[in-house]
């Protein structure tokens, strides 16, 4: 455990907020899971009590680990309870800039000036969340790329102008040691870069499907099969690149670009580019999608429990 932080608050019981009360409970932290409405507390720790029991019946703690952990969080409906004691602030509230500021205001004139405060933001950039800071040198966003947040491992760090390196360095250290992989961004942009990723390649998905030109399982069946056969474990599509540019003995990288500058403007120009989804567009994705998932005979339930078990597969690396 990281020597320094030994209590973390989590602010905000929802889904993201419970899901990291869950890991850091499990790595050994003390916690303390703070939320305004009673009710959301009772759910969380419903929730969390079931995820350990997952996390047993998978062996990736045991029995006893897993009563330890829940004996470890602490429920609270005030704020200042919930950080005041702190050593490190994971906030988790719904995605409005507003709230968030009013949040990052109050937590940080409850804490020691040297205690972080994180958020788990998907796209604002921490300067404008900061702003509303005493000690903004000392507030990060540390957005998980994925949910459930205790089974996956990407995490981003994203800076914002007035955060200090030495706040960097201690929530990517934090991140490592409860068994994520942090990604350093050296600048903001909106929604980092996961997002970006994910919504340029759902926008050209999105805009096939609702023209008609492929159905919504096609579009999963590729996305699927392509990343498990292109991108292994440290290599990407740069790296790939690199190696289908060299893969006459010269080239790598530089050789891939210049094809690719001659090959690639005909298809970048017929690429999706709108900002809105088009009506069209929309509906007809929808309806491909309601139509595979009744062609498959499950509810949203069974695909969410289904992804939850795919990804226990993958969580021995979190939990290793």
């Amino acid at each position: 455990m990281n020597g320094r932080i030994k209590r973390i608050a989590c602010v905000g019981a929802g889904t993201i907020g419970r899901s990291w009360a869950t890991l850091f409970a499990g790595k050994g932290y003390e916690v303390f899971l703070q939320d305004v409405d009673k009710n959301a507390l009772e759910s969380a720790r419903g929730i969390i009590g079931s995820n350990f029991r997952t996390l047993t019946k998978y062996e990736l703690i045991s029995n006893a680990g897993a009563k330890r952990a829940i004996a470890r969080i602490e429920y609270a409906t005030s704020l200042p309870d919930a950080v005041s004691q702190s050593d490190f602030v994971q906030e988790s509230v719904p995605e409005f800039l507003p709230l968030k500021q009013k949040i990052f205001s109050k937590i940080s004139s409850l804490v020691h000036p040297d205690v972080i405060i994180a958020s788990s933001s998907g796209g604002f950039p921490m300067s404008k969340i900061q702003a509303a800071a005493k000690v903004p040198g000392r507030c990060v966003v540390v957005h998980p790329c994925q949910i459930p947040v205790h089974l996956t491992r990407l995490v981003e760090i994203v800076p914002g102008r007035l955060t200090e390196p030495r706040t960097v360095k201690a929530a990517s250290s934090l991140m490592r040691e409860v068994g994520k992989q942090p990604l350093i961004m050296k600048r903001e942009v909106q929604d980092y870069i996961v997002n970006r990723l994910q919504f340029t390649l759902f926008r050209e998905a999105v805009d096939m499907v609702g023209k008609g030109i492929v159905s919504a399982e096609e579009i999963d069946a590729a996305l699927c099969e392509f990343a498990a056969a292109s991108f292994c474990i440290d290599l990407g599509p740069f790296l790939q690149a690199h190696i289908h540019g060299g893969s006459h003995g010269v080239g790598g990288i530089e050789a891939c670009m210049d094809y690719y500058a001659k090959i690639l403007p005909d298809t970048w120009r017929s690429l999706a580019k709108w900002t809105r989804v088009p009506q069209s567009v929309k509906l007809g994705a929808e309806s491909s999608v309601r139509h595979m998932v009744r062609k498959r005979g499950v509810s949203d339930k069974d695909l969410v429990r289904w992804r939850d078990r795919s990804m226990l597969g993958l969580a021995r690396i979190v939990w290793a």
